[in-house]
């Protein structure tokens, strides 16, 4: 092996992250599971909704005709 591609090994090494990588990860998980969260409200109208007035979470349900499961 000559200096030059030696040089170029050198480069080409991947250096391990100093940051942890987790933090983004989380980030983008949750960034997904809260859009969906906020297009299944959306699409119930939930804003609509709570806007004329806050509303309990059996209210809610008895609007949008369905049963809430408390665990």
């Amino acid at each position: 092996m000559n200096k030059s591609s030696s040089k170029i090994d050198q480069k080409l090494l991947l250096q391990q992250s100093k940051a942890d990588e987790r933090k983004i990860w989380d980030l983008i998980n949750v960034g997904c599971v809260g859009f969906s969260t906020f297009l299944v409200a959306y699409d119930l109208r939930l804003f609509s909704m709570l806007a004329d007035q806050p509303q309990s979470l059996a209210e809610i349900c008895e609007h949008l005709q369905i049963t809430a499961i408390f665990r």
